[in-house]
């Protein structure tokens, strides 16, 4: 339900696969993912980021913080990445996701 995520906040549904990393990492146990959070990379799939407004998904490599990803708005002003959907299909009443109600990933 992403009926009361606005602006600013983020939704993010993804998967990685934590038998890829060996090493403790910075927070005491063993999770990675594609931007080191934690001091420990590995592929890392982001399913879903976004709010009622805007999502994402992206593929990330090990050695690939920014992924390849498609979606609908985010990131700002002077963002210029993927936008492949549109409000009319995605958001507040849209065709494809209406954000107003609650929906299944």
């Amino acid at each position: 339900d992403m009926s009361g995520l606005g602006c600013g906040c983020n939704a993010a549904f993804y998967l990685t696969n934590m038998y890829q990393n060996k090493e403790a990492s910075e927070c005491s146990d063993y999770y990675c993912d594609a931007n080191n959070v934690c001091g420990q990379s590995c592929a890392e799939i982001d399913i879903q980021e976004g709010n009622q407004f805007s999502w994402h998904s992206t593929l990330h490599t090990k050695t690939d913080p920014g992924g390849l990803g498609m979606g609908y708005g985010g990131g700002g002003g002077g963002w210029n990445g993927p936008r492949d959907w549109s409000s009319s299909t995605y958001g507040p009443g849209a065709s494809c996701i209406d954000t107003k109600v609650p929906f299944q990933v």
